[in-house]
This record gives C-alpha cells, structure tokens and sequence, in this order.
C-alpha cells in the first residue's frame, strides 16, 4: 500500500495520518492500473466516500467488542449493524462486504474467515471516528482507550480531543502520585527518630 501511494502521487506520506488519509482512492484507483485495463465493479454501487464513511464505522463496533478476526456470520452482523446506524438501506450488507473482500481489498478471506488486510488500518479508522465526535461523547470513551496505537493516530488526527481528553488526564495521575508521594516523605519525617511502630 505504501508503494501504492508514492505510485499515485510521487511523495511519501507526510506523517503516519497522511497515508492511511489516502489509503480508500489509492486502493480504489491504482490497484486496477495493473491488471492490464481489467477494472472491478462495486457490488453496493455506493460512492467511494460512502463506503470509507461505512469502514469507519464498521471498525467503531469491532472495537467496541475487540474483535478483529470474524466468521461470515459474524461479519455480516458487525456490517447490519453498521448500515442501521448510519441509515444506510440502499445496498446488503453481503454487498458491502463484497465490496470490502474483492474492491477495495480491505478485509481479507482465509478459509473461511474474514479479518483485516492489517491491523494499523482497523486503527486508524477506529481514531478517526473518535477525532470527530462531538466534545460530549469524546470526553466519555477517550480516556477509556488503552491501545497505544489508536492514541498515537488520535494525537495527529485531533491534538485538542487528545490533549484534552487523556494527555491532560495522564498527567494530572502523575501530578496526583507525586503529591502522595511528596505527602508521605513529609509524614516520615516530622515523625521523631525515637518513635518505632
């Protein structure tokens, strides 16, 4: 994907949020350019923003419930899901998903089971949504996130959510343990040598 993108455009990403910024026209465009003019069909029909807008979301509730590996029922779910929440009733989930597997290459099949092409890509698409939801539901699940790896693409994607919301949180937890410490240093030592417990 990498190669990919310096094919389309002749630069390097700019930052680690660059590339994955790109990564739906890259996949969407470049990869027929070397199948000889073959060019894939969508199975949904749906434009390119809307089925990046239907990837994000999708990545939002495998989050929710740590999954990243899925049988065909499974991903079906996660996919009904997806489209009700987004009001989305002009194609199938299975459409979709055909979509993801055989357009735009996202979701690879092994046997059976259906998982994403790289995990970093789960992860930045699960930072996008948090980096654009409102202030109310961002202070709610930012501090909650522990994967160090959706952080760091938070902190390019929205500095001020992560700033905010867990950098200002880690350090006053710091602030706090080095006042309890500083507080218990002084305790031991107004206590008089003589005393013992």
């Amino acid at each position: 994907l990498y190669v990919k993108k310096f094919n389309a455009d002749f630069s390097p990403p700019e930052n680690i949020t660059s590339f994955y910024r790109n990564i739906f026209e890259v996949v969407a465009t470049t990869h027929d350019r070397t199948k000889g003019g073959f060019t894939r069909k969508s199975s949904s029909n749906l434009m390119q923003d809307k089925l990046e807008q239907i990837f994000e979301r999708f990545c939002f509730e495998c989050y929710k419930k740590d999954q990243t590996a899925f049988n065909r029922t499974q991903i079906i779910e996660y996919l009904d899901l997806t489209l009700q929440k987004l009001n989305i009733d002009k194609c199938s989930s299975s459409q979709v998903l055909d979509d993801f597997c055989n357009y735009l290459c996202l979701i690879a099949k092994d046997g059976l089971d259906y998982t994403f092409i790289h995990r970093s890509i789960f992860e930045y698409y699960v930072a996008f949504f948090f980096s654009k939801l409102n202030k109310e539901n961002a202070e709610k699940v930012i501090p909650k996130i522990s994967n160090t790896n959706i952080l760091n693409f938070l902190k390019h994607l929205n500095i001020y959510y992560f700033n905010l919301f867990y950098l200002k949180q880690e350090l006053e937890f710091i602030l706090d343990f080095f006042k309890l410490l500083n507080k218990s240093t002084q305790t031991k030592q107004i206590l008089p040598e003589s005393f013992t417990s």
